[in-house]
């Protein structure tokens, strides 16, 4: 029973840090320029991705090697947000 509420109380605080998160990407669009506010929701939006996947997912209690597959592959994300930045600050910036 008690495996049962400790893993029920990782959910519940995961749920706060995504919602910390949605009301950060709220403030920035708020506050932020136009241009670094998209970029930062972004940045914020991969976190919260990888933090579903990896506990959601169950990631964190697989093999190495697919966690090597699933962080190959956020590489490649965070290397295509970068590229696509000059245009995201063109045309919302």
């Amino acid at each position: 029973m008690t495996e049962a509420h400790d893993s029920d109380r990782g959910y519940v605080v995961l749920w706060g840090i995504l919602l910390g998160a949605l009301g950060i990407s709220l403030v920035l669009g708020l506050l932020a320029g136009r241009g670094a506010a998209v970029a930062a929701i972004f940045a914020v939006a991969l976190g919260k991705a990888a933090l579903v996947l990896y506990r959601f997912m169950h990631l964190k209690d697989e093999p190495r090697w697919i966690r090597a597959i699933f962080y190959g592959a956020l590489s490649v994300l965070a290397v295509l947000y970068v590229g696509l930045l000059p245009d995201i600050a063109r045309v919302f910036g």
